[in-house]
């Protein structure tokens, strides 16, 4: 997995990106959909929805037909609720409660398999998160070596550092 930054791809909305695959590709892709989001909003006036980024992203992708090497995790909070997105780079999405992308994505997937539950607390959540991130991270030697958590609310997004109890690591942000 190539992690990059968390990007805004919603000006003025609580919407984020991360991506898998060619780190060029997913930064260039995601740019692009984020100079595209400024500019809708700026035509029609209104703050733009988190399903206006991802179609946006998917048919940007299905246009290359997976020529453009991005794997794309979209999450954001807009007026009509909470929304995880995953956009493959041929342009298919899915809209799922947790999802993995990239090559430690099969053992970061068996963390949360395991261990999710709906209505988990923010704190129990963020664990998962890391646990399921660490275990992509050492079960795959691509798979980088931070940990990114942003955790988004209706009023804020926050972007923390994450510390792995059971490792005894800190990770921080890039920025």
């Amino acid at each position: 997995m190539v992690p990059i930054a968390p990007l805004s791809l919603c000006p003025d909305t609580f919407c984020r990106c991360a991506g898998a695959g060619t780190a060029a590709d997913t930064d260039f892709t995601t740019s692009l959909t984020s100079s595209n989001i400024a500019l809708h909003a700026l035509s029609t006036g209104r703050t733009p929805r988190v399903i206006t980024a991802v179609t946006q992203l998917k048919q940007y992708l299905f246009k290359h037909q997976g020529y453009i090497g991005a794997y794309l995790i979209v999450a954001g909070v807009d007026p009509t609720g909470v929304h995880l997105f995953s956009i493959h780079a041929h342009g298919s999405t899915d809209k799922l409660p947790y999802m993995t992308l990239g090559s430690g994505s099969l053992a970061a997937m068996g963390v949360l398999e395991t261990e999710f539950k709906v209505g988990m607390e923010k704190e129990a959540a963020m664990d998962l998160v890391c646990r399921a991130v660490l275990g992509g991270v050492w079960n795959d030697l691509g798979s980088g070596g931070s940990v990114d958590l942003v955790v988004m609310e209706v009023d804020q997004v926050l972007l923390t550092p994450v510390y792995c109890p059971e490792s005894g690591l800190i990770f921080s942000l890039r920025r």
